[in-house]
Protein backbone atom coordinates (compact mmCIF):
# COMPACT_ATOMS: atom_id res chain seq x y z
CA UNK A 1 0.00 0.00 0.00
CA UNK A 2 1.41 3.40 -1.19
CA UNK A 3 1.58 5.99 2.10
CA UNK A 4 0.63 8.91 1.53
CA UNK A 5 1.29 12.06 3.30
CA UNK A 6 -1.81 13.35 4.31
CA UNK A 7 -3.57 15.30 7.32
CA UNK A 8 -3.73 11.61 8.95
CA UNK A 9 -0.52 11.16 8.40
CA UNK A 10 0.89 13.84 9.85
CA UNK A 11 -1.29 13.73 13.08
CA UNK A 12 0.35 10.34 13.05
CA UNK A 13 3.83 11.44 12.49
CA UNK A 14 3.50 13.82 15.51
CA UNK A 15 2.58 10.99 17.63
CA UNK A 16 5.62 8.87 17.38
CA UNK A 17 7.58 12.32 18.03
CA UNK A 18 6.14 13.02 21.17
CA UNK A 19 6.36 8.90 21.95
CA UNK A 20 10.19 8.99 21.34
CA UNK A 21 10.40 11.84 23.31
CA UNK A 22 12.04 13.91 20.53
CA UNK A 23 12.18 17.31 19.14
CA UNK A 24 12.93 16.36 15.26
CA UNK A 25 11.38 13.00 13.52
CA UNK A 26 13.72 10.85 12.73
CA UNK A 27 13.91 7.50 10.79
CA UNK A 28 11.99 5.60 13.71
CA UNK A 29 9.20 8.23 13.80
CA UNK A 30 9.02 8.12 9.99
CA UNK A 31 8.64 3.99 10.01
CA UNK A 32 5.66 4.90 12.64
CA UNK A 33 4.02 6.97 11.28
CA UNK A 34 3.89 4.70 8.23
CA UNK A 35 2.80 2.42 10.30
CA UNK A 36 0.00 3.74 11.52
CA UNK A 37 -1.36 5.23 9.18
CA UNK A 38 -1.40 2.06 7.19
CA UNK A 39 -3.33 0.31 10.11
CA UNK A 40 -5.89 3.53 10.13
CA UNK A 41 -6.18 3.33 6.40
CA UNK A 42 -7.05 -0.57 7.16
CA UNK A 43 -9.68 0.06 9.80
CA UNK A 44 -11.44 3.01 7.36
CA UNK A 45 -11.63 0.53 4.55
CA UNK A 46 -12.99 -2.40 6.84
CA UNK A 47 -15.45 -0.27 7.71
CA UNK A 48 -16.73 1.04 4.90
CA UNK A 49 -16.66 -2.39 3.56
CA UNK A 50 -19.11 -3.16 6.49
CA UNK A 51 -21.20 -0.03 5.90
CA UNK A 52 -21.71 -1.36 2.00
CA UNK A 53 -22.60 -5.05 3.60
CA UNK A 54 -25.43 -3.55 5.59
CA UNK A 55 -28.68 -5.45 6.58
CA UNK A 56 -31.44 -3.61 4.41
CA UNK A 57 -35.14 -3.49 6.81
CA UNK A 58 -37.85 -4.21 4.78
CA UNK A 59 -41.44 -2.30 6.58
CA UNK A 60 -43.79 -4.37 4.87
CA UNK A 61 -43.36 -7.83 3.75
CA UNK A 62 -44.48 -9.14 0.08
CA UNK A 63 -47.69 -10.80 0.19
CA UNK A 64 -47.01 -15.27 -0.24
CA UNK A 65 -49.68 -16.46 -2.06
CA UNK A 66 -49.88 -20.33 -0.42
CA UNK A 67 -51.41 -22.69 -3.15
CA UNK A 68 -52.28 -26.39 -2.65
CA UNK A 69 -49.93 -28.13 -5.45
CA UNK A 70 -51.42 -31.14 -5.83
CA UNK A 71 -54.72 -32.59 -4.95
CA UNK A 72 -54.44 -36.48 -3.66
CA UNK A 73 -57.54 -37.72 -3.60
CA UNK A 74 -58.46 -40.15 -0.49
CA UNK A 75 -60.31 -43.69 -0.38
CA UNK A 76 -63.86 -43.21 0.22
CA UNK A 77 -64.06 -46.23 2.74
CA UNK A 78 -65.08 -46.37 6.13
CA UNK A 79 -62.94 -48.07 8.59
CA UNK A 80 -64.21 -50.77 10.99
CA UNK A 81 -63.92 -47.78 13.85
CA UNK A 82 -66.03 -45.66 12.07
CA UNK A 83 -62.92 -43.59 10.66
CA UNK A 84 -63.11 -42.64 6.59
CA UNK A 85 -59.63 -44.38 5.48
CA UNK A 86 -56.83 -42.32 4.94
CA UNK A 87 -55.01 -44.28 2.05
CA UNK A 88 -55.06 -43.05 -0.94
CA UNK A 89 -57.14 -43.74 -3.46
CA UNK A 90 -55.70 -45.65 -6.50
CA UNK A 91 -58.21 -47.10 -8.90
CA UNK A 92 -61.59 -45.00 -8.85
CA UNK A 93 -62.38 -43.90 -5.42
CA UNK A 94 -60.87 -46.93 -3.57
CA UNK A 95 -57.40 -47.49 -1.75
CA UNK A 96 -55.64 -50.99 -3.10
CA UNK A 97 -56.78 -52.95 0.59
CA UNK A 98 -60.75 -51.32 -0.36
CA UNK A 99 -60.61 -51.85 -4.39
CA UNK A 100 -63.71 -54.16 -5.04
CA UNK A 101 -61.72 -56.45 -7.98
CA UNK A 102 -64.22 -57.94 -11.20
CA UNK A 103 -62.30 -61.42 -11.07
CA UNK A 104 -64.49 -63.78 -9.61
CA UNK A 105 -62.79 -65.17 -6.58
CA UNK A 106 -63.64 -68.39 -7.23
CA UNK A 107 -66.66 -71.13 -8.09
CA UNK A 108 -69.90 -71.99 -6.03
CA UNK A 109 -69.45 -75.94 -4.89
CA UNK A 110 -73.11 -78.06 -4.80
CA UNK A 111 -73.13 -80.21 -2.37
CA UNK A 112 -75.51 -83.45 -3.48
CA UNK A 113 -77.51 -85.06 -0.91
Amino acid sequence: MQVIRDETWQQCLASAVKMFRLSEPDDKCYHLADATWKCKMSYKRHEEKKESRQVVVIDKLPESVVTQRTHVKTCQATTMSGKPCSFKAVCGDFCKKHRIDKVPLGKKVQLKS
